[in-house]
């Protein structure tokens, strides 16, 4: 499991490599921003931005890209993944402080955080980051209502309208356009496609409650994110990631871990 988790992780990080997205390829001395964040002021504080370039963040992405290699090679050991772990978090953090937007492409920190403890831990941590997956999906759905955003019919149109300005303006005669530009045209159903996709939020909350239905989240989170890529343009392929942790198999494991086999009594012993 290690090995597939990290080799997936790898390949991501490659192509942040290859589009400039290191912190070494930021540059020296880029602005930053914190939002009202305690970690990000932690950060502040302390002058990590302004501390990491140059030298020192050329080590650091190297130390980023080689834990998460070794992880995936060595994957009898967690060493690494610790490693991993701590430097993928400061790169989380500086690069959405260098970008000015706290994105949500979390999956590869809270994932990473499982393969840091070994054992019976192991079992407990894949579920907490189970439970944070579906703690993030419905929280957005009840934030969305609790602000408002659900009974507001224009909020897809204009997040359709920002994201995807620039298709608009240019016009060609592609499929997206033409399924953003009916949804604005038609407002109602706008609105209920907006509806629609936060009750898929909210549908997760079905998982703090029984695995049953996991097989069903992976469809609705897939086409979740793909209705967000097709009407906002919003894709993290790395939050793709997430669908492992509804995967039967590591329930599977994170069972076996919980409740060891070697720690149930034999049936002779207690006859």
């Amino acid at each position: 499991m290690q090995r597939f988790v990290f080799a997936a992780f790898s390949l991501i990080l490659l192509y942040k490599l290859y589009s400039s997205l290191l912190i070494s390829q930021v540059g020296m001395n880029p602005l930053v921003y914190q939002e009202t964040d305690p970690t990000y002021w932690m950060f502040m504080v302390l002058g990590i931005p302004g501390h990491m370039n140059g030298t020192i963040a050329i080590i650091f992405d190297v130390l980023l890209l080689s834990s998460c290699l070794a992880s995936c090679i060595f994957s009898r050991q967690h060493i690494t993944a610790i490693v991993f772990f701590c430097c993928y978090f400061i790169y989380f953090v500086l690069f959405n402080m260098t970008a000015g937007h706290h994105y949500a492409n979390v999956a590869i920190l809270v994932i990473s955080f499982a393969f840091i403890f070994r054992d019976d831990l192991f079992g407990f941590s894949i579920q907490f980051c189970r439970f944070a997956f579906l703690f993030i999906m419905c929280s957005a759905a009840i934030w969305k209502i609790a602000r408002g955003n659900l009974f507001y019919p224009p909020q897809l149109e204009m997040i359709m309208l920002s994201h995807n300005i620039g298709t608009l303006v240019a016009g060609d005669k592609t499929i997206k356009y033409q399924l953003v530009k009916w949804f604005i045209l038609h407002r109602n159903w706008t609105h209920v496609i907006w509806i629609t996709m936060i009750a898929m939020e909210f549908s997760f909350i079905t998982g703090f409650f029984t695995r049953k239905m996991d097989k069903l989240l992976i469809l609705v989170y897939l086409l979740f994110v793909i209705g967000g890529y097709l009407l906002a343009g919003i894709f993290a392929v790395e939050n793709l990631l997430f669908l492992f942790l509804l995967y039967p198999s590591f329930n599977f494991i994170a069972r076996q871990h919980i409740l060891p086999t070697n720690k149930i009594a034999p049936i002779s012993n207690s006859l």
